[in-house]
């Protein structure tokens, strides 16, 4: 249904801050986005005992690679999806993420029945009209985007 021009989106987003791609190999996949792209890691998960992943850059855009450590159907259950997810997820920043999650919800783009908070981001993740999963993150502190957390560890 096409939105009103004078209506409010549901979700105002702030910007995109970053993709997120689950990949099979953690360590392989660094060392390739390394070389290729020259990835910065600016925030290191690998020891993560449920879901090892790490944070970067590549030409100043925040990439979060995710180890895959269950299968497709078990992660679209635990963010509420029936149908099996995977791949690359794009996250868009949003300024108050739990309202966002209500408004959405209201309009039935999502299934999860709470937002989550890991590492002071809140987020969750919605459905477009295909199924393709997106994100929707709150970042703490007044940061904006997944980059913005290397600029102030660095900075620290």
């Amino acid at each position: 249904m096409p939105r009103l021009a004078h209506s409010p989106p549901l979700a105002k987003v702030l910007a995109i801050s970053h993709v997120a791609i689950e990949v099979s190999d953690l360590e392989r996949s660094i060392a390739f986005y390394e070389e290729v792209l020259g990835l910065d890691i600016f925030l290191d998960g690998r020891s993560d005992p449920v879901q090892p992943n790490i944070k970067g850059l590549v030409g100043g855009f925040g990439v979060e690679l995710v180890q895959n450590v269950s299968s497709a159907k078990k992660l679209a259950t635990r963010i509420g999806f029936a149908d099996p997810v995977g791949g690359q997820c794009l996250s868009f920043a949003v300024a108050d993420a739990q309202q966002a999650f209500q408004r959405l919800k209201a309009a039935g783009h999502v299934a999860a029945a709470e937002v989550t908070t890991q590492q002071g981001a809140t987020f969750f993740f919605a459905t477009d009209p295909d199924g393709h999963v997106f994100e929707l993150i709150e970042f703490p502190a007044g940061l904006k985007v997944l980059g913005d957390i290397a600029v102030v560890m660095r900075r620290d």
